[in-house]
């Protein structure tokens, strides 16, 4: 058992029914590594993944937070690190340095490089993976740069559990599906390449984005008549990894149905494996409080009284049993058209 300083998360904190469990190497869901994506900034991706590590930590695991956002590192301010030189953990050359959080002994970070690097390319990115795994670490979380970046997509994918991040508003939810669209392509575009060549599944993905007038709902529909192959098959590869949905700032109940329609939309236009994980209510003053420099690493470390403990914990505990979110009416929020509150009533 770790030593704890100052305001922590207690050891017994975290309900020993919602403890994440990794099964063994041959279990289906057997992983360490986790990446946060979203197809916009501001999603809250950073949050998510500091609330992620420290929940990894209370249920027992020492846990590695990667600001492996290239575009905007933020981690730093978050955890209440002091400033410091950021380490270029993309150059192969260096060793990997991680420091310890201010508030547990047993979740470290990898701070990010300076925005103003180059993009990485696809393979420092999977060689960045193979690296993260050396760590002595239990769990590595990524927190990775917003947007449809193939290397950063390439690299989410390639975890253990790519966890996408959404907003069930109008305009981040047209970018979600876009970023949707992309993985699809980057799934199905080998696969085609093996029966059709290189040049004809171009043609192909080409045609049937502008048969399908770019609606993502019938494009691999399309694309699987437009090379004589069964959609069927076609979804089958490219839904091989699952992809797992958590959505924040909800407002209501019925947002709850945003995202069982993203995974239906997800699965019947796109052959995608997304499943619905998690769903957080907004809560501006927390997601501001977290940034406050008094307030940086304070909502991380007091036990089950910091924000959204009870989601995240409930997170985990779905990622575990392979549940998904139930539909509004059936879970604590029972009353359509009402505020969401963590305090309402099962």
């Amino acid at each position: 058992m770790s030593y704890f300083k100052g305001p922590v998360i207690a050891p017994g904190s975290l309900n020993p029914s919602l403890r994440f469990r990794v099964p063994g190497p041959e279990g289906p869901r057997s992983g360490r590594s986790w990446a946060i994506a979203s197809a916009t900034g501001g999603a809250g991706r950073s949050s998510i993944s500091a609330l992620l590590g420290a929940r990894l930590v209370a249920s027992g695991f020492t846990s590695c937070i990667v600001d492996a956002d290239w575009s905007n590192p933020s981690m730093t301010p978050l955890l209440g690190l002091p400033g410091g030189e950021g380490s270029n953990f993309w150059c192969e050359d260096l060793p990997l340095q991680w420091e310890q959080a201010p508030h547990h002994q047993d979740l470290s970070i990898l701070r990010g490089a300076p925005p103003a690097m180059a993009s990485p390319s696809r393979e420092q990115c999977l060689r960045l993976l193979e690296r993260l795994y050396e760590l002595p670490h239990k769990q590595l979380v990524l927190d990775l740069p917003a947007g449809v970046h193939d290397s950063a997509l390439e690299l989410w994918l390639k975890t253990d559990f790519p966890v996408l991040l959404a907003i069930p508003e109008r305009l981040p939810l047209e970018a979600t599906a876009r970023l949707l669209a992309r993985v699809f392509a980057l799934q199905a575009t080998p696969w085609l390449q093996q029966r059709l060549g290189l040049e004809q599944s171009r043609a192909v993905l080409n045609q049937a984005w502008r048969e399908c007038l770019g609606r993502t709902g019938t494009w691999m529909r399309t694309v699987a008549r437009l090379a004589q192959l069964e959609a069927d098959e076609l979804a089958a590869h490219v839904g091989s990894k699952p992809i797992h949905l958590v959505l924040n700032r909800l407002r209501c109940a019925e947002d709850v149905d945003i995202g069982h329609a993203l995974v239906t939309a997800a699965g019947h236009g796109l052959g995608l494996d997304l499943r619905f994980r998690a769903a957080l209510p907004f809560h501006e003053e927390g997601w501001i409080g977290a940034r406050r420099p008094t307030g940086a690493g304070n909502w991380l470390s007091g036990g089950n009284s910091c924000l959204f403990t009870e989601e995240i914990d409930e997170f985990l505990e779905r990622m575990s049993n392979e549940a998904e979110v139930p539909q509004p009416g059936s879970w604590r929020w029972q009353l359509r058209n009402e505020p969401l509150s963590r305090t309402a009533e099962p």
